[in-house]
């Protein structure tokens, strides 16, 4: 399990900095975090509550924070800290909670199952209701290599004591399918 760097709130606070709050996400403060502390993508997911306080702790100390209010919220003592870090760390060692780049997700896990000729020799059509119509989902090749399954059909149906005409599309992409070797 990857730690949390010793410096991370010193470096988020840089990360921050001089940035407009309103274009930042905590998502790209931690990808950042990652790319500034050599670590691989995701590594620092387990983290993310803890990347969250720091987050908004930088954002206090900076007074970018706006709205010119103080949190009300009391300091954790340390021992609640540790009982913190102490559960996250479990979490993560066993691969609960969000720790995806221990886990893998569903786009890692799927990425080599098969190929994309094997998907169409074994996927059928898949049927989908919408009020009460059945609608036939064929297996399909996208242009962007992914495979799924794919329909597009006119459907009626009431609505208000009027009859009125639908246009629905079905998209169903394998995740993870785009890297599927051909054959």
């Amino acid at each position: 399990m990857q730690k949390l760097p010793a410096d991370a709130a010193e470096r988020i606070g840089e990360i921050i900095a001089g940035r407009d709050l309103a274009q930042m996400s905590l998502k790209l403060v931690r990808a950042e975090l990652e790319k500034r502390c050599g670590l691989p993508d995701g590594a620092l997911e387990c983290w993310r509550d803890e990347i969250r306080q720091l987050t908004s702790d930088a954002i206090v100390r900076s007074g970018q924070h706006g709205n010119g209010s103080s949190s009300s919220e009391a300091e954790p003592s340390p021992q609640e800290k540790r009982k913190v870090v102490a559960d996250r760390e479990e979490r993560c060692r066993v691969g609960g909670g969000r720790d995806r780049a221990a886990r893998g997700g569903a786009k890692l896990r799927q990425s080599s199952i098969m190929s994309r000729k094997r998907f169409s020799e074994v996927a059928a059509p898949i049927s989908v209701k919408i009020e009460g119509k059945t609608i036939k989902v064929n297996p399909k090749r996208f242009s962007t290599g992914s495979s799924g399954f794919y329909s597009t059909q006119k459907l009626s149906m009431e609505l208000d004591g009027h009859e009125v005409m639908m246009q629905v599309q079905l998209s169903a992409t394998v995740i993870g399918s785009k890297a599927w070797p051909e054959e």
